[in-house]
């Protein structure tokens, strides 16, 4: 699905990827014990819970739940 958001300024990088999971606190944790970097940990915003991680070029994903 693709969801339009209007930003004050253009990414950093090129597209957007969010990926949805059933629990991102526990998701997220278990990145961190991974070494994942937690750009954002998970709050909550109009569309549910959602957090940021980055992969190792620095590219930035987006983890979301309900």
């Amino acid at each position: 699905m693709l969801h339009l958001t209007s930003e004050p300024e253009p990414a950093d990088h090129g597209i957007g990827l969010d990926f949805r999971v059933n629990d991102i606190e526990a998701m997220v944790s278990a990145l961190k014990e991974e070494g994942v970097l937690i750009v954002q940990n998970p709050n909550e915003s109009e569309w549910g819970k959602e957090a940021s991680i980055a992969d190792p070029d620095g590219y930035k994903l987006r983890l979301s739940s309900k």
